[in-house]
């Protein structure tokens, strides 16, 4: 499969997951032993585009300790990051932080150690919610994940 065949519109995901899956990259899982992963399915990506595999392929490709959060708060029933629909405002920032307090309990109850995720928004305020909600968890992008697990030679 040439990436060219990955049909347009694509998700950077779907680009990545391609090249995973051919062989493109050589990955050490290991470098990322020092985390149990866990996903945070955005908003829109979720339950506006229905997108939902492709970040969870790679992560499973990258990591040796990935866990899901419970059923009832992933995917179409995804919970908020708290800063969705233009509420990422200082000026709102208890709201935020309430906001996110669902996530940031499904988090806590996995163990994870790092919070994966592939919206710009979320790696904004979500680390703000952990901080606040005392939930030990670094909170960075799935492809961050991949860079840690990427052997160059």
């Amino acid at each position: 499969m040439d990436f060219l065949d990955i049909p347009y519109p694509a998700h950077i995901c779907d680009l990545t997951w391609g090249l995973i899956s051919r062989g493109a990259f050589k990955i050490d899982k290991s470098a990322n032993d020092n985390f149990r992963v866990t996903y945070h399915d955005p908003c829109n990506v979720a339950r506006a585009a229905g997108y939902f595999e492709p970040p969870r392929h790679i992560l499973r490709a990258v990591c040796n300790d990935f866990v899901e959060m419970h059923p009832d708060t992933i995917r179409e029933k995804t919970y908020c990051c708290g800063a969705g629909a233009g509420l990422l405002a200082d000026e709102i920032m208890e709201i935020r932080m309430a906001g996110g307090k669902p996530r940031a309990e499904a988090c806590r109850a996995t163990g994870a150690n790092y919070l994966a995720t592939i919206c710009a928004i979320c790696k904004a305020n979500l680390p703000e919610v952990m901080k606040h909600h005392k939930v030990d968890c670094e909170v960075g992008g799935v492809h961050d994940l991949l860079g840690r697990a990427l052997v160059l030679k």
